[in-house]
């Protein structure tokens, strides 16, 4: 993406050396000539910019591939999002083995039940303060 928009570029700055060589040499035109020339520049160097970066975002998407690290809050916030999911499944599975369980197991049923509650309230409480994500004003204020 980088590459063929440099290149897309670079064809863009010799056709502007070109308009600006063979302008004419009547001086009403060539004000108008380069005015709309420049207009043309800008609109197409936006265009191949705006191209490129997009190639290069969908690329990165593509192969998953962030093209902005995580913090370590962030990273510790989602290894808690997982540990409370895994916990919250235990719990579940527990219960529905309590529930499936004859007479005589519903004892250590009973109590694979109580120790995944102890780990899911112990996840629960053990929870990192959340992140603060970068905002739009922070090299400002």
């Amino acid at each position: 993406g980088a590459l063929l928009a440099g290149a897309a570029v670079t064809v863009l700055q010799l056709g502007a050396g070109w308009l600006l060589s063979y302008t004419p040499t009547n001086a009403l035109l060539a004000t108008f000539a380069i005015f709309v020339g420049l207009l043309l520049w800008f609109r197409l160097i936006g265009i191949i910019m705006l191209v490129g970066a997009a190639w290069i975002a969908i690329s990165a998407r593509d192969e998953n591939i962030p093209l902005l690290e995580k913090t370590e809050a962030e990273q510790l916030a989602e290894e808690h999002a997982a540990l409370l999911l895994a916990a919250q499944v235990r719990l579940r599975t527990a219960q529905e083995a309590l529930d499936a369980a004859p007479w005589y197991a519903r004892w250590a049923a009973s109590r694979d039940v109580r120790r995944a509650e102890e780990e899911l309230a112990e996840v629960k409480a053990s929870a990192p303060p959340t992140p603060r994500g970068p905002s739009a004003l922070d090299g400002f204020v």
